[in-house]
């Protein structure tokens, strides 16, 4: 379920001349099986199995981004939000293609219910706590991540604003903005040289 929603790519950021860039490692067999087996898990709605399972991903290399926005969902899903705000920030910070092309969050339900339900339990949380801009941030990445590039993109325009600091947001609000134009060009492993 590593599909994307598009979303305009945002300038890479260059590493130093002479510096290796931040990546995660290949995952192994092994690793791709923990993934996979936690997405199971997550389908059928058993979450803190997932979340285990994400976790151990997450472990064992934890410089995979996309495993700790997979263990950030399963919180969610959980509804425990401090946790998945916090795992989705360092997800955004350690796998900046998230930034621009988020995992079609809605390929990890079997049942659109849930995942509805689940919205709207992180939108009570999030009105009931307006301070908590991380829980604000978690769902506006959450329409994000369904392809609802414009209220995304509203979303964390509002949160850039506030705190003129949060290069995330800001950098979220463009690629959203973009992805709701239209403007997605191929993810990078798809682009002509």
């Amino acid at each position: 379920p590593q599909q994307a929603v598009p979303a305009q790519p945002a300038p890479a950021e260059q590493a130093p001349e002479g510096s290796e860039a931040y990546q995660p490692l290949e995952p192994t067999e092994e690793q791709r099986a923990v993934v996979m087996e936690g997405n199971a898990a997550f389908a059928e709605g058993r979450y803190d199995e997932a979340r285990a399972l994400y976790s151990r991903a997450v472990l064992s290399d934890e410089r995979d981004g996309y495993a700790k926005v997979l263990y950030a969902w399963a919180n969610v899903a959980l509804g425990d939000f401090e946790t998945a705000s916090a795992s989705l920030r360092r997800a955004l910070l350690t796998t900046r293609d998230l930034i621009d092309y988020p995992m079609d969050l809605r390929t990890m339900y079997k049942e659109p219910a849930a995942l509805t339900a689940q919205t709207e339990r992180l939108s009570r949380f999030v009105a009931e706590n307006l301070q908590n801009r991380d829980a604000e941030l978690l769902l506006a990445y959450l329409h994000y991540s369904v392809g609802e590039a414009q209220r995304a993109a509203d979303m964390f325009g509002s949160l850039a604003q506030q705190d003129t600091d949060d290069a995330i947001a800001a950098q979220l609000r463009d690629a959203a903005s973009r992805a709701a134009q239209g403007k997605v060009p191929p993810p990078p492993d798809q682009q002509q040289p």
